[in-house]
């Protein structure tokens, strides 16, 4: 949340990744972001292989766009 302004001020980004399956929430992400950090999500099928690399802001439009039932599924 707010990653563009906190990198303009402090020229860095503490970071840290979740991992959420094709079928789950995007809502769920949402849920488990911080304030003090940037998040990079990898989005992985069944058999945990990455399907693609996402950030906060990725799973925020989303949600924003297409509504609180989005999965990961539509970001890919």
């Amino acid at each position: 949340l707010y990653e563009k302004e906190k990198f303009r001020e402090k020229n860095l980004i503490p970071t840290k990744s979740l991992t959420i399956r094709l079928t789950s929430p995007a809502c769920s992400v949402i849920k488990k972001l911080s304030m003090s950090c940037f998040y990079v999500v990898y989005i992985v099928d069944e058999e945990l292989k990455i399907i693609k690399t996402a950030t906060e802001s990725d799973f925020i439009r989303a949600v924003k766009n297409r509504g609180y039932r989005v999965t990961a599924a539509d970001l890919v």
